[in-house]
């Protein structure tokens, strides 16, 4: 068992209002690395990062902190938090971040994810049975398969194109598996009939 952290494992995101950094326990085993900011009365808005990391959110955590009320995880096994051994796929990140949503009674839920952020946003969609999810944003996505797009991480090795961390890339694999796609998400989406249309 994993014991919880009381102070941030990473730097917050820089640049604007830093809001609340902190370590928020889920789980026995678990504490989610969060940052909240914004406005207290805001919409709020969950932001889910991809295989870079939660600093290659910062801007846009920025941007939306002026209006929104933002919360943005860290997914286990990101800059150096912990990942319990069963938090090992994007449904188990998915339920976890449903419940960082229960646990703070939020409704009316924006959720925006990046790359690998993407494909956890829509499993949480999936998934969503309380109705707190109004609407998702959905950038640069990676994760359901779409024949004749094969999945490519940039390995770092072009210098304009930099690749996440080995310890990102690690943990996009752990919770992405090898191929990083999956063909279910898009027919659950379509399927789902409590989702906002």
């Amino acid at each position: 068992m994993n014991s919880f952290r009381t102070a941030p494992t990473a730097a917050p995101p820089s640049g604007g209002s830093r809001g609340a950094y902190r370590q928020l326990p889920l789980y026995p085993d678990l504490a989610l690395t969060l940052v909240e900011t914004g406005t207290r009365d805001g919409r709020p808005v969950v932001v889910l990062h991809g295989a870079a990391g939660p600093a290659s959110m910062a801007g846009l955590i920025k941007h939306l902190s002026v209006e929104h009320r933002v919360f943005a995880p860290t997914h286990p096994g990101w800059d150096n938090t912990d990942r319990p051994h069963w938090c090992s796929g994007v449904d188990d990140l998915a339920i976890a971040h449903l419940d960082l949503l229960d646990g703070q009674g939020l409704r009316d839920v924006v959720v925006v994810g990046r790359s690998f952020g993407r494909w956890v946003a829509a499993e949480m969609a999936i998934r969503d049975r309380g109705s707190r999810i109004a609407a998702l944003v959905l950038l640069d996505a990676i994760g359901p398969e779409i024949p004749g797009h094969a999945m490519h991480i940039p390995d770092g090795k072009a210098p304009q194109v930099p690749g996440p961390a080995p310890q990102a890339l690690k943990a996009l694999r752990i919770h992405g598996g090898p191929s990083l796609h999956d063909a279910k998400p898009l027919r659950r989406l379509g399927r789902s009939r409590h989702l906002p249309s």
